[in-house]
């Protein structure tokens, strides 16, 4: 599945690089820009495998999953 966010990212006052999503509350920091991007990704994917755990635990019997597609 391929998910796309937009990826904001700034310099640390105490050195480094901080990031955030505008789309989930994601956060990452790192010492280069590069090691910031991997540990936003890292986190991006922790926070949607938590939510479809999460979510799949309040799902009936009866319910069923489709995948869909959002642009924009």
């Amino acid at each position: 599945m391929r998910n796309e966010f937009t990826a904001v990212f700034a310099k640390a006052e105490e050195g480094g690089y901080w990031a955030f999503t505008l789309e989930l509350p994601a956060y990452g920091q790192g010492e280069t820009i590069e090691d910031c991007r991997k540990d936003l990704i890292t986190m991006v994917q922790s926070v949607l495998d938590d939510q479809r755990e999460t979510q799949r635990k309040e799902v009936s019997e009866d319910a069923w999953e489709e995948t869909i597609v959002v642009h924009g």
